[in-house]
């Protein structure tokens, strides 16, 4: 429960138990000073005792952690936040209107005073307003229509008006007009109010008729007095409480001294509701601190063990990133197919934001999240090929069975991507039957239309010493993979792929010591690559421009210099045909 929604209900519970007893058993006494001071000093207990909750003596509460909160024995069930709020709000709004109505009643009186103007009298102050109204005071202002009384009626009524100056009952006023705005809502708050002024007219007529004023002919102005309006709600008027009863409390016995002691219930009263709200004192055992302090420890070496368990896989993860990076870019500089250079570029361009993101979190593991797991590897070499004719035979089993149109189209897209993957398993397979396939990569959105690279325009086959240096570097390659591995059918498999490459070096070899195998391709063919290639340079170049990303930028100017080689590889065989012999050409 809210703090201040908890404060405003016990101190309205408070009032209401305070006023109880008064009604009780301090009404129909003839103290009434005691009565006055038993009233104000509730009102204002009724405030403090829940300000300022203490650890009950008798009510304890278990904690099983170290720190504890200045709340921590509260078991209330808590409202949900909305709820708190609305109630907060609609408080606020009353207090807001109760507060404006005090305001605009005080400012009201004051003009009352500048526009009438006021003399003195006695130590208080005169206030003759021409208007019909009940007589009353406020602070050191008596407000009065002089001309409706006679000279006799008026000493009585300022003579009481004068007592309710002197005895200070306008604080008192103050003081319950200010707890009527913080609790408006209150039901009590009304009797409460009427309670204290009517105590306020006992003690003014009994100053009075102390003073030597005739007491019969004193109760008669009163019930002169009984017809008028009011000037102000929350002044002391002379009419203010009900004749009948003043007249009573007037002739009434005086209460004996024992009824005195009545007013000292106030003092266990105040005791009860003090030990009521307070709130149950948290109590640590030393078994209880002690298997606190043991969770904390243990929490936090859990903690600190997954973080870096984390960090070892990421470190782990990142090393293979770099390395199938290295191997992306190589199978990226042969590619000639364009539907695999596609392949391989998006390959690469998943591989390089996993990498950042792993990056990132290596070097802040605070605020960076953990990057995904990499994808399990995609099977490879038979067992693979295997694995995706037995998915194809499975779907086009449920392609036969099926009559909707529309799950007819979902397994023949599913069926066709089987059949793309068989592709290029197969396309592997034949030139590295030995070697470990890259995984997969995880589908990515497709990039918005200013973000996509083209993809290079259709190249002719490498001339046989070109393809003769790649697989020299496939080599090199499979030899460092075959010193590192330790497992035995690796490198079997390893050496049978490097018998492969060695026998289609010697076939090329031969082939690149006959003549230069171009000459299906003439001066117009290769023009047209080169127009091809340089308008794929200004697409480049113009990328370029508009990229703000660092990365994207350097893979772009890689871009850039390899489309700047295969510009000249291309000048060079237009030059060489324009300068070979016409059979050739």
């Amino acid at each position: 429960m809210s703090q201040a929604v908890r404060y405003i209900l016990e101190t309205s519970a408070c009032l209401i138990l305070f006023y109880g007893v008064y009604w009780l058993f301090l009404r129909r006494e003839t103290y009434f000073l005691l009565n006055r001071i038993y009233l104000l000093s509730s009102l204002v207990l009724s405030f403090v005792i829940p300000a300022f909750p203490i650890p009950s003596p008798f009510l304890t509460v278990p904690v099983s952690s170290a720190p504890i909160g200045p709340a921590a024995g509260t078991a209330l069930p808590a409202p949900s936040a909305g709820a708190v709020d609305a109630v907060l709000l609609i408080y606020a709004a009353g207090v807001l209107v109760f507060l404006a109505r005090f305001i605009t009643q005080v400012v009201k009186l004051f003009l009352v005073v500048r526009k009438s103007g006021s003399s003195d009298f006695g130590g208080a102050r005169i206030v003759s307003v021409d208007r019909e109204f009940a007589p009353f005071s406020f602070l050191k202002y008596i407000f009065i229509n002089a001309r409706e009384f006679s000279p006799g009626n008026l000493r009585h009524i300022l003579a009481h008006e004068q007592a309710h100056i002197r005895q200070g009952h306008s604080l008192d006023v103050l003081l319950v007009e200010l707890a009527t705005i913080v609790q408006w809502f209150n039901p009590i708050v009304r009797p409460y109010k009427r309670s204290i002024q009517e105590t306020h007219e006992f003690l003014a007529d009994g100053e009075v008729i102390a003073q030597g004023f005739n007491s019969a002919r004193y109760q008669l102005v009163m019930l002169e007095q009984q017809v008028g309006s009011r000037l102000l709600e929350f002044s002391n008027n002379f009419k203010q409480s009900q004749i009948k009863r003043r007249i009573v409390m007037m002739s009434q016995t005086r209460s004996k001294g024992a009824s005195r002691l009545k007013v000292l219930v106030l003092m266990p009263l105040a005791v009860l509701l003090v030990l009521a709200l307070a709130q149950p004192r948290p109590v640590a055992t030393a078994d209880s601190a002690l298997v606190s302090a043991l969770e904390d420890k243990t929490d936090q070496s859990q903690d600190e063990m997954k973080k870096k368990e984390m960090l070892i896989k990421a470190t782990e993860s990142l090393a293979v990133l770099k390395e199938k990076e290295a191997k992306l870019k190589k199978a990226l500089e042969t590619a000639v197919e364009p539907e695999k250079q596609k392949e391989l570029e998006h390959s690469l361009q998943v591989i390089l934001e996993l990498r950042k993101n792993t990056e990132a979190f290596i070097k802040d593991p605070e605020t960076v999240p953990p990057p995904p797991p990499l994808p399990p590897p995609a099977p490879v070499g038979k067992a693979g090929l295997k694995m995706l004719q037995e998915k194809e035979l499975e779907i086009r089993t449920k392609l036969e069975a099926a009559t909707d149109a529309e799950e007819q189209a979902k397994l023949k897209a599913v069926l066709e991507k089987i059949l793309q993957k068989q592709k290029a398993l197969k396309a592997e397979a034949s030139l590295m039957p030995g070697s470990e396939m890259t995984p997969p990569l995880p589908p990515q959105p497709p990039l918005p239309p200013s973000e996509m690279v083209p993809p290079l325009p259709p190249q002719p086959p490498l001339p046989p010493k070109e393809l003769y240096k790649a697989l020299q570097e496939k080599e090199l390659v499979l030899k460092a993979e075959f010193d590192k591995t330790d497992d035995l059918e690796k490198k079997a498999e390893i050496k049978a792929t490097l018998e492969k490459l060695k026998m289609k070096r010697e076939d090329l070899k031969a082939l690149a010591e006959k003549n230069d195998p171009r000459p299906q391709y003439t001066v117009a063919d290769y023009e047209k690559m080169l127009s091809e290639l340089q308008e794929k340079t200004k697409a480049v170049e113009a990328e370029l421009e508009k990229t703000s990303d660092s990365q994207k930028a350097a893979e772009l100017k890689d871009l850039l210099k390899k489309l700047d080689q295969k510009q000249a590889q291309v000048k060079a065989m237009i030059e060489d045909l324009k300068n070979a012999p016409e059979e050739k050409k």
